[in-house]
């Protein structure tokens, strides 16, 4: 296991990017949008292989029908700031079974990831959820 990346709610993707470059140095690239999750997000790749991901509501009406979406809409409202932190793993099975959550599933183009203790974690920002990625086969 280890830091997969931190999210960082904002409303401004462009506007913290360039906080971000300015303060700190530290380029954000596109992300691209989380399918049917109403986010985008830029990305700050960090050197152990770990990011920051710059996350923003990109769609307010999907977002309301996501877990994650409406979280970002509902931390945002309060400040910008830490949403939560993901913990790699190769597998989610143990996990899922230790914790007993969910899988969830986000796409983005080129990439698939499983998650699970999302909806657990969100409200408190402390506790980690777990991703396991997967790269997505073309034919």
């Amino acid at each position: 296991m280890r830091i997969d990346h931190v999210i960082y709610g904002t409303a401004d993707l462009n506007a913290t990017a360039m906080r971000l470059h300015a303060k700190l140095g530290l380029v954000a690239v596109d992300g691209g949008r989380d399918e049917g999750l109403g986010t985008h997000l830029r990305i700050v790749a960090l050197e152990d292989g770990s990011f920051l991901a710059l996350m923003a509501v990109a769609d307010p009406e999907a977002a309301k029908r996501s877990a994650l979406g409406a979280a970002l809409q509902a931390a945002i409202a309060r400040r910008e700031g830490l949403l939560g932190w993901a913990v790699a793993v190769d597998d989610l099975g143990p996990v899922v079974e230790r914790i007993g959550t969910p899988i969830n599933t986000v796409a983005r183009p080129g990439a698939t990831e499983r998650l699970t203790g999302l909806a657990e974690s969100l409200p408190e920002p402390c506790l980690p959820f777990f991703v396991e990625r997967r790269a997505v086969q073309t034919a």
